[in-house]
């Protein structure tokens, strides 16, 4: 109640066509995607497809589906609730319309409907759905093994060691994908600065799940776990509409928001915001500026410069580090301290 009256509860709108898609009907079947053989035959889809990776695998397990479905036929495996609700849940996962082979056949599932009850609507990725069928056919899955095992007891010691050398096939992730969680050597500089000042990365923006404007990245908020120090911009799964407007309420910001998506502004619009730009750095406590060339538009890094009297420090790969020549330098700060 309270975010509702202070304007920071955020509720997306639903669309009939375009909301999130769940997992396609074949993924529940799929083979563990990490799987050597997988990734031979598929693809290192940790590294081509993330998202697709994250939100629509669901990878049951043929193992597992097969021992249930055949507890279930031949030894009287009885679990009414524990099939409903991993059916319930299945069938939640496919979202509001039903995908075959990355065909969208446009039946509509149960989230078709479900997605527009109140507090139920929260729920924007319905392949999330999949864990908690996943955690169901878990459940399944060691009823199916006592009952098979409680049908033939002679035989409990074979069908254990079969099941768990076919799982171990089937669910073998080695060898296990690394990859490079490097941060640029740049921040270790900013690291070092003890005053409690702000940093801004170029491109610019501020993001959601269900929003964007400019163009952030969530790895200067990984970039941050190094440096420690406040961003300006963000990530979160949900920011408030109130926010955005405060956002766009600082002239500087709306502007760098605009050159950060590459749309051009006026020659007067420029030199209005260079001369804001000062009295922005003091309220901000903008002491640096990292500017990532592959990712930044030329005008934006050379409005920057210009703007907030850019001084080079250093450079680490695609990460360019400035130190605002308006802002207090560290070690005059550090010795004011002392």
């Amino acid at each position: 109640a309270q975010r509702v009256m202070d304007g920071s509860w955020v509720s997306p709108p639903t669309y009939w066509r375009s909301s999130p898609r769940g997992v396609d009907l074949l993924a529940l079947v799929a083979p563990n995607p990490s799987h050597p053989v997988v990734r031979w035959l598929a693809g290192d889809q940790q590294a081509a497809a993330p998202t697709v990776f994250v939100e629509f695998t669901a990878a049951l397990g043929l193992v597992v589906l097969t021992v249930v479905f055949f507890a279930a036929w031949r030894a009287g495996l009885r679990a009414r609730g524990w099939f409903w609700t991993f059916g319930i849940f299945a069938a939640l996962s496919l979202g509001p319309f039903v995908h075959i082979g990355g065909v969208n056949t446009y039946v509509p599932g149960p989230w078709a409907l479900l997605r527009y009850v109140p507090v139920v609507n929260l729920t924007r990725m319905p392949g999330r759905f999949a864990v908690v069928a996943a955690l169901c056919a878990s459940v399944l899955f060691a009823l199916a093994l006592k009952a098979i095992g409680d049908r033939w007891p002679h035989r409990r010691r074979q069908v254990l060691a079969t099941v768990g050398v076919l799982l171990a096939i089937e669910l073998l992730p080695a060898p296990r994908p690394l990859y490079s969680a490097a941060i640029p050597s740049v921040y270790d500089t900013i690291r070092a600065d003890t005053r409690p000042v702000r940093i801004l990365e170029l491109p610019f923006g501020i993001r959601d799940g269900v929003s964007s404007e400019g163009n952030f990245s969530a790895r200067y908020q990984f970039n941050q776990t190094r440096h420690g120090k406040k961003l300006i911009g963000g990530y979160l799964s949900r920011v408030s509409a109130r926010r955005f407007r405060e956002m766009r309420e600082s002239h500087t910001l709306t502007g760098l928001l605009a050159l950060s998506e590459g749309r051009p502004l006026p020659p007067a619009e420029v030199d209005r915001l260079v001369a804001r730009a000062p009295g922005f750095v003091e309220r901000a406590r903008l002491a640096w500026v990292v500017i990532h060339p592959s990712l930044t538009p030329p005008a934006l890094a050379d409005f920057a410069v210009r703007a907030f009297d850019l001084e080079r420090v250093a450079e680490d790969g695609d990460a360019v580090l400035y130190r605002t020549r308006g802002f207090p330098r560290a070690d005059v700060a550090v010795s004011s301290a002392r």
